[in-house]
């Protein structure tokens, strides 16, 4: 592996709809209506047809989800 490959690998990547939910375990309907609201990272537009998510950002929606769910326990 290259050093540009692996500064790649460390920093933000973009992964598309399969890896997201993989990630996450979130229907394509549900994935629009939080888009919409904007309660979900926007997408990528990586190609004509092709579209993607900041692994990062998805990475701290996940984190402040988790956040938010521990937070409401302690009420």
């Amino acid at each position: 592996m290259s050093s540009n490959e692996h500064l790649f690998r460390e920093s933000d990547r973009i992964i598309d709809f399969a890896e997201l939910t993989h990630m996450i375990r979130i229907s394509k309907a549900h994935l629009y209506r939080l888009e919409h609201r904007g309660e979900f990272p926007q997408r990528i537009k990586i190609g004509q047809r092709r579209v993607g998510w900041s692994f990062n950002e998805v990475n701290q929606w996940v984190e402040e989800q988790k956040s938010n769910r521990l937070g409401s326990n302690n009420r």
